[in-house]
This record gives structure tokens, sequence and C-alpha cells, in this order.
């Protein structure tokens, strides 16, 4: 909603800017200079439609543009989906998911950079996208059961981020605990969320 609001808002400056500058049609004797009040109807009969149409434009561009999401913070999914991103709880999910499907049983040096490779991304791209969603995220939960939650979430991105570390050090005994550690925290993260 908020990049629609834009593009309506730049669309009304453009369609206002148009039709304020262009003259009106102006019949008079040859020689004779038109007054102001003359110029201005005879921009009003041709230009002044099309300029109120922009001007309104403008401002129902700049209330989409600032409009927050509902006080219960349902935001369009399809809206979220169509910029390449997925709501919080589905974020969590796919996180989980993520976590469930690494095999960190038997690491050595020949196998971890797959796997090392892929949390780097989680922690890049998944991570990222549900830090982007806080002001969201505390509307629809409220400050208290955010800052839980946002804590649970902090424990479960130092635990990635630590599995990830000893990976790329080869101290492979540390990463199936720190994966642990962060699952739990996710998972405790998860619950904040209804349903």
């Amino acid at each position: 909603m908020k990049y629609a609001g834009y593009i309506v808002f730049i669309l009304g400056i453009f369609v206002a800017s148009s039709y304020a500058a262009r003259p009106g049609d102006l019949k008079l004797p040859e020689g004779q200079e038109p007054t102001p009040k003359q110029r201005l109807v005879a921009w009003k009969d041709v230009a002044l439609g099309p300029f109120a149409l922009g001007l309104l434009l403008m401002v129902g561009g700049a209330v989409m543009a600032r409009r927050r999401p509902a006080a219960s913070g349902e935001v369009a999914t399809a809206e979220l989906k169509a910029g390449g991103k997925l709501p919080p709880e589905e974020l969590l999910a796919h996180l989980a998911d993520a976590l469930e499907r690494l095999d960190v049983s038997s690491l050595t040096d020949l196998n971890k950079a797959p796997i090392a490779d892929r949390i780097e991304g989680l922690l890049e791209d998944e991570v990222a996208q549900f830090l982007d969603a806080r002001e969201e995220l505390v509307e629809r939960l409220g400050l208290g059961k955010f800052a839980q939650m946002i804590g649970d979430f902090a424990a479960f991105e130092r635990n990635l981020a630590r599995s990830w570390s000893a990976l790329t050090d080869s101290a492979y005994e540390e990463v199936p605990p720190s994966l642990e550690r962060a699952s739990a925290a996710l998972d405790r993260a998860r619950k904040a969320f209804p349903g």
C-alpha cells in the first residue's frame, strides 16, 4: 500500500504540474495585452479540472503512503509476497523448517561449506527480513509481548551465528548444540504468535 501511495502521489504531481502551466485560449484583438483576470479565467476553462484531479491524486497518494497497518496488525499477505517478502509468522516457520533440514550429524572439512553457506543465507535474508518487520510486530503484539519475542529471536540469531562461526572454524563439536539452542529459542519466539 505504501509504494502504491508513492506512485499515486508522483502521478498527481505530474498531472497537476502539467496543467498548472498550461495557458488558456485567449481571443483578444491584435496588440491588446490580456489582464491577469482574463488569463486566469482562460486557464480555468482549459485546465482547472485536470489540475484539481492532480491535486486530489497527490493528497490521496500521501494518505495511502502514510497509512499504517490496521490495529490488529493485519497486512495483506499478497502484498508482502508480491514484494518477495513473507509475513513474520511464515518467516519463523520457514526458519524452523530450514533448521530441521540441516544435517550436521557428520561434519567434515569436505561437507561443511554448503551448510555454512545455507546458515549464512538464513542470517542475511530471512533473519534480516524478519527484523525489518519490527514496527508491524510492535503494533500487532504490543510492546511487552514483542520485547519477550524479540529477546527469544535474538537468542536464536546469536546461536545460529555461533553455529556458522563454529563451522567456519572447524569446531564441529560446537555446531549441533548451537543449532539446538537456536531451535529452542526460535520455538519460544513462535509462541508469541496465535495459532
